[in-house]
């Protein structure tokens, strides 16, 4: 009996929106019970993670910008 399974596709999350990974490399994810490729997700390089943590500092400061004025 053969199964279709659809692989589902992850870019990275950075900044309030999905983006491929800035040197276009995914890798696959599989089901450890049939070796089945079930996703791919970008794979984030240093240049993403500082754009991901550099978001997220400023994501950070504008919250507690916002929070002391209520």
């Amino acid at each position: 009996m053969t199964t279709h399974v659809q692989v589902h596709h992850f870019p990275l999350f950075i900044d309030g929106q999905w983006q491929p990974a800035t040197s276009g490399e995914t890798f696959h994810v599989y089901n450890p019970a049939t070796g089945e490729v079930v996703a791919t997700v970008a794979k984030a390089t240093a240049d993403d993670v500082d754009r991901a943590v550099k978001a997220a500092i400023l994501s950070r400061r504008r919250f507690f910008r916002m929070s002391r004025m209520t």
